[in-house]
């Protein structure tokens, strides 16, 4: 992966997919700087939106991690079980 990154680093889907692996790992850091740089490349990706909600809950930062999710769902709506989950998600944090 690191020799894929160094020969295209303006791949957003290559930095998601490494910070997918880092979030196998529970790194969730460098989960989290692979996901900003592929954000920063292109915002409208939604599994990046994702997969940084994931890292920023691990990390224990919840609004941020509502705010990607709110991201993600403009730019894919969710639907049924999914919404479900979201609204719940939204209903514990007014707790």
């Amino acid at each position: 992966m690191k020799k894929l990154l160094e020969s295209d680093p303006g791949n957003a889907r290559l930095h998601d997919a490494a910070a997918a692996i880092f979030l196998s790992l529970h790194r969730y850091d460098r989960a989290r700087a692979h996901l900003d740089a592929a954000l920063r490349i292109d915002p409208r990706l939604v599994s990046a939106q994702y997969n940084i909600a994931t890292a920023l809950l691990a990390l224990n930062e919840p609004d941020a991690a509502i705010e990607h999710l709110r991201r993600a769902v403009s730019f894919v709506p969710i639907r049924g079980s999914a919404r479900q989950s979201w609204n719940r998600a939204e209903a514990d944090k007014a707790l």
